[in-house]
């Protein structure tokens, strides 16, 4: 076996003694890497690490246990459960000590060679945050658990705000990976849009916020078994480059895409429409928080409906090849490529 710390792995011997470092940081500290100074420090002996003391407060044999999936190609997350004494810390003890800001705070556990103190040659066993503790027949019990790939990741996924709760909190989609829209419509890769609405005339698409106008609305048919582009879908471009305070835009389609009263998105700007006349669109810029700024020519315009980006798609929309008008169920599955 190596280890990647070759220091940790020199020190490896039959009449080696092995102590157990563990690092808990208050939920409160943003620098929790193992050579960091923590807000609690114990081990099984006495000992010093990084010219830190170390308290001998570890009263159980703990172990790291994962659950994993051999067929699966899988684990769950790990844990490990630690036994400490109720020790004094300067007059106090540590239960009083322990509180909501320890809960989720960042733990390190990491294993140390013959009490070796330089931070290079002690080896990170364990990653994780405190879960849970109890305090037992004076015997405190921290229940850890180890990170996850996302964990202290926040998702900026925004939602849908109408008046109707009805079309209420519905999810803006996110895509990751290195993903490029296919501008052609044939089958590429796809994402799904969620359903916000029928208004009437169309039904209402959510699209991700990065959308760049030359993805291709597909939707999945059941019976067919494969994705169908669409060739109507409601949507247009910029027909001229704007400054940030012209109102009068040129669109390559504007009377029958939009009406008076709709609000549009181009890029991170929102716009409402107060005139129509053939393809030149009257605004008011900068509407909802959003910053009147400059756009290039062959910019998409969207249509903001309920507080996110929507994609128009006609009832009586057609599929590639001009196949019969057909209606698209609202419980279909529709798609960006």
């Amino acid at each position: 076996m190596s280890f990647t710390n070759t220091n940790y792995q020199s020190k490896l011997a039959p009449t080696m003694t092995e102590n157990w470092l563990v690092q808990i940081f208050k939920n409160t500290t943003s620098s929790v890497s193992t050579t960091d100074t923590p807000d609690f420090t114990f081990s099984f002996s006495e000992t010093t690490y990084n010219n830190l003391p170390y308290y001998p407060a570890i009263l159980n044999k703990p172990s790291v246990s994962y659950s994993l999936d051999l067929k699966g190609f899988t684990t769950k997350t790990g844990s490990v459960t630690l036994n400490l004494a109720n020790i004094n810390l300067d007059g106090t003890t540590l239960l009083e000590l322990l509180g909501n800001d320890t809960l989720n705070g960042q733990v390190n556990i990491l294993s140390q060679i013959d009490n070796d103190n330089t931070a290079a040659n002690a080896l990170q066993i364990f990653s994780g945050r405190v879960s849970t503790f109890a305090y037992r027949n004076n015997t405190i019990v921290l229940s850890l658990v180890s990170n996850r790939p996302f964990q202290n990741v926040s998702v900026p996924q925004g939602r849908s705000d109408a008046d109707n709760n009805q079309y209420n909190n519905e999810i803006v989609p996110l895509v990751y990976g290195d993903y490029e829209p296919n501008s052609a419509t044939s089958f590429g890769e796809v994402f799904p849009c969620p359903f916000l609405k029928n208004n009437g005339a169309d039904f209402l698409y959510i699209v991700p916020e990065d959308a760049t106008g030359s993805e291709k609305a597909e939707f999945y048919d059941k019976g067919l078994k494969r994705f169908l582009p669409l060739v109507d879908t409601k949507f247009t471009l910029l027909n001229e480059s704007l400054d940030a305070s012209e109102t009068g835009i040129d669109v390559d389609e504007g009377l029958g895409t939009f009406k008076v009263g709709d609000t549009i998105q181009v890029d991170d700007e929102q716009m409402d429409i107060t005139l129509i006349v053939l393809n030149t669109l009257t605004v008011t810029r900068g509407v909802n928080g959003t910053t009147a700024t400059t756009h290039a020519d062959n910019t998409p315009v969207y249509l903001v409906k309920d507080g996110v980006t929507t994609l128009a798609i006609p009832k009586a929309m057609k599929r590639q090849g001009d196949v019969t008008p057909d209606e698209l169920p609202t419980g279909e599955a529709s798609f960006l490529e």
